[in-house]
């Protein structure tokens, strides 16, 4: 590749095994990679070190913050040198990542378990490279390398039918899509909502109102005017409405803010 549109490249192979460590069995997502992976995923070590080139073919493992965090609820021991078992095979922790900012469509890095690639391909029946990641440089337009990418791939590869080129704009664009359309929807909802709750509140007056005649009798007796009736039934209304609408209004800010943390 070219420095002057590519960094770095990672291919990645990826599947869903069972992982045991002291007892406890964890299904997660297991990764075979390079030693490229850490610069194109711009990953931060807690602790060990990071797979190299003369680590290729060994069974050696990395794992994610997350799962990390997880495994220590289960020991107190050390997790860099632990055991681990994938399935049946006997692998060896050489570092613990710190929480990724990596942007990643389909897995979560921190809560996956790294292995070298070629070890990962020694035990699967058809390894099959299905996602490349790319480190564009930072110089150039995503467009050019866009552009790059998909002009070589079909030198290398011919029919373009059988990959398909995303980058983050095109995740960013996807997910401000999804946000609008539930804004539409709890929009929708709240709209319902205050529409069924203004007819429930105008009975629910009048109701009171009909309950309340000999009341409203008695205090015509004493020659009370019939605005300051009206705006005391309307207080006596207003009341809930404002106290139910506040705490609404704080449920829609706190739901918001969940929303936007899952995003």
């Amino acid at each position: 590749y070219s420095p002057q549109h590519v960094m770095a490249v990672a291919p990645e192979l990826m599947l869903t095994e069972n992982f045991s460590y002291d007892g406890e069995n964890i299904q997660v997502p297991v990764i075979g990679v390079l030693e490229e992976y850490l610069t194109v995923h711009a990953l931060e070590i807690e602790q060990g070190r990071f797979f190299t080139k003369y680590d290729s073919t060994k069974p050696y493992c990395i794992i994610g913050s997350q799962l990390a965090e997880r495994l220590r609820m289960v020991s107190n021991r050390p997790l860099v040198g632990a055991k681990f078992y994938l399935n049946n095979i006997l692998l060896e922790n050489i570092c613990v990542l710190k929480q990724s900012q990596s942007f990643v469509s389909d897995f979560s890095i921190d809560e996956a378990v790294l292995m070298p690639l070629h070890t990962l391909q020694q035990y699967m029946q058809n390894p099959e490279i299905k996602k490349i990641t790319v480190r564009a440089n930072p110089n150039s337009s995503v467009l050019e390398v866009v552009d790059y990418l998909e002009k070589n791939l079909a030198i290398y590869l011919g029919d373009n039918s059988n990959y398909e080129v995303n980058n983050q704009s095109l995740f960013l664009q996807e997910i401000s899509k999804q946000q609008q359309n539930y804004s539409m929807i709890f929009g929708s909802f709240g709209i319902l909502f205050m529409l069924l709750g203004t007819f429930a509140l105008y009975r629910l007056t009048c109701l009171l109102i009909l309950r309340r005649r000999k009341e409203v009798a008695f205090i015509h007796d004493f020659h009370m005017q019939d605005k300051i009736l009206l705006f005391q039934f309307f207080i006596e209304s207003m009341l809930p409405v404002f106290w139910a609408g506040a705490i609404g209004i704080l449920i829609g800010i706190l739901f918001s803010y969940y929303v936007s943390i899952l995003n």
